[in-house]
């Protein structure tokens, strides 16, 4: 079975990050690595790390230019064929997810498997297509929590683009379908997310984000017809 490296980014949430901790360790799968990237954090975090520093491969507190700065730091320090992110406060669904999802292939001609997610308190299921087409990102994007890279997918297109600050992983995921990396689905619920984080709190810059990137990877002709199609289909739905 291959190596999977299993990445924490944290700062200043050490409540969020003992859960993260607890249900990264707690996975059977055996070949894995867990790296946490700290941002210099002063509200307690580093003792807990200290505190289960045994059942962490490799950690760092220093300053950084954001979550995707820390996630890029990540991946450059990861050995395992596979990476998936559990930032602090994410869990897995439960401790056997990475031994089911790979317990009958490893997967070696892909280059991003995706599952479900589970929204935190409310139990909302997010099931997301078996198959991703690009106008897919248009839209909507795939939980970074429920997502397996292969680690050589960031030396096909490059890691996290630092011009997004909220949307980045959503961009990722667009230039490797632009770029035709191999997704595939696995139909299980691999985490659980809490929905209520850094994105809705910042609605207004997210929402600019997803703009910019609209109009660098689509067409001016794309992005008119898609908008048009999505009003259709809306008014369709008011209708029935």
């Amino acid at each position: 079975m291959p190596q999977i490296s299993i990445i924490t980014i944290n700062l200043n949430n050490v409540v969020g990050l003992q859960k993260t901790i607890k249900s990264v360790v707690r996975q059977t799968y055996a070949d894995k690595e867990y790296i946490i990237i700290d941002g210099g954090s002063v509200d307690g975090s580093l003792n807990l790390i200290k505190e289960n520093v045994t059942r962490i491969t490799y950690w760092v507190s220093e300053p950084d230019f954001g979550i995707y700065n820390a996630m890029n730091k990540g991946i450059k320090l990861a050995k395992g064929k596979w990476i998936i992110f559990m930032n602090s406060g994410d869990i897995f669904k439960d401790e056997k997810v990475i031994e089911i999802v790979f317990k009958d292939s490893n997967f070696n001609h892909i280059d991003i498997l995706y599952g479900n997610t589970l929204y935190k308190d409310t139990n909302k299921l997010v099931i997301v297509p078996d198959k991703i087409k690009k106008n897919y990102f248009f839209f909507s994007t795939l939980c970074h929590q429920s997502v397996f890279t292969n680690i050589e997918s960031f030396k096909k297109i490059g890691n996290y683009d630092l011009r997004y600050t909220y949307i980045s992983d959503r961009e990722w995921l667009l230039r490797a379908k632009h770029a035709h990396l191999k997704f595939q689905y696995v139909n299980e619920i691999v985490s659980e997310w809490d929905p209520d984080g850094f994105c809705k709190n910042n609605l207004q810059l997210l929402l600019t984000e997803v703009n910019n990137m609209r109009k660098s990877h689509f067409s001016f002709f794309e992005n008119f017809a898609l908008r048009m199609l999505n009003r259709v289909t809306k008014f369709i739905k008011w209708l029935l």
